[in-house]
C-alpha cells in the first residue's frame, strides 16, 4: 500500500491513466484494488472508479472487473457511484433501488437487503434482551451455524423471535451471497452494518474487522457475553443454551 501510494496512487488523474497502455490500465487496477482490499479507503475506491471508467472508455473493461468496482463503491456507501458505472456499462444483473437512507441520529443502523432492494434503518441495541450474531452469509462457519440452529427447534424459536443476523459493513457488495442466505435461512434475514462506527465498541469489539460468527448477547444494551466461533473447537449448541439462559430468555 505504501509503495503504491509513494510512486503511483498519488500521482493519479485521468489524464495520466488515459496515457497508458491497455495492459499498463490492466495492472494498475489490480495494484489498486490491492490496495483497497488492504484499507477499503475511500480513496481507493475512488481510484478505481477512475481506472475503471478509463478502461471502459478504452473498450477495455470486463465485466468482472467493472462488478468488482461496482461492489466497492456500495461497501463505501456510494451508490450513485455504482449504479451510474453499472448503467453506464451494461453491466447485467447489478440493478438496484435504495430507499430509506437518511441518516438516522444517535442510533445504530443497519441496511435490509432484500433482492435488490437496499433499504437503511435504525436498530435497537437497548430491547430488554436479545442475541447478535456478527455474521457473514459468505462465511463457512456462519453457515454452519445457522445450519445447527435451524435444527434445533428451540434455538430456531429463540433466533427467530431475538436473535439479528448482521453482517460487517464491508459485506454488502457481495450480494449473491445475501440472496443465497435468504434462499436457504429466509427465518434469519440478514442485515448489513451500514457503518461500524455508528455500533458500540462493546458490539463490535471495537474493529471494522470482525471475526465471524460472534454471537454476542445483551441485556437491556448491555453485553453480557460474547462467544466466538463455531463448530469443534468453539461454540455449539449448548453453550448458545447457557448463555441465553444467562440473559433470561431461555430456560
Amino acid at each position: 500500500m505504501h509503495a503504491y501510494d509513494r510512486l503511483l496512487g498519488d500521482h493519479l488523474d485521468v489524464r495520466m491513466i488515459d496515457g497508458l497502455q491497455p495492459h499498463e490500465r490492466k495492472e494498475l487496477l489490480f495494484m489498486a484494488e490491492s490496495a483497497n482490499f488492504g484499507a477499503r479507503w475511500p480513496k481507493y475506491t475512488r481510484q478505481l472508479e477512475l481506472i475503471i471508467d478509463s478502461r471502459i472508455r478504452h473498450r477495455e473493461g470486463s465485466a468482472n472487473e467493472i462488478e468488482l468496482v461496482c461492489r466497492e463503491l456500495l461497501n463505501q456507501r456510494q451508490f450513485a457511484a455504482a449504479r451510474r458505472l453499472a448503467q453506464a456499462s451494461g453491466l447485467q444483473g447489478f440493478e438496484f433501488t435504495i430507499e430509506n437512507l437518511a441518516p438516522r441520529a444517535n442510533s445504530p443502523t443497519v441496511l435490509s437487503v432484500d433482492g435488490p432492494k437496499l433499504t437503511r434503518k435504525p436498530f435497537d441495541v437497548t430491547r430488554d434482551a436479545q442475541v447478535i450474531v456478527l455474521s457473514s452469509p459468505g462465511c463457512p462457519h456462519c453457515l454452519e451455524a445457522a445450519r445447527d440452529i435451524s435444527n434445533d427447534p428451540r434455538l430456531k424459536e429463540i433466533f427467530m423471535a431475538r436473535g439479528a443476523w448482521i453482517a460487517p459493513a464491508y459485506d454488502l457488495g457481495y450480494g449473491e451471497t445475501f440472496t443465497k442466505w435468504n434462499q436457504n435461512y429466509p427465518w434469519f434475514p440478514p442485515l448489513v452494518m451500514y457503518d461500524a462506527r455508528e455500533w458500540p465498541d462493546s458490539i463490535t469489539g471495537g474493529t471494522t474487522a470482525i471475526p465471524t460468527p460472534t454471537f454476542v448477547f445483551l441485556e437491556n444494551g448491555k453485553v453480557r457475553r460474547r462467544i466466538m466461533g463455531w463448530g469443534p473447537g468453539a461454540a455449539d449448541e449448548t453453550e448458545l443454551l447457557t448463555a441465553l439462559k444467562e440473559i433470561g430468555i431461555a430456560r
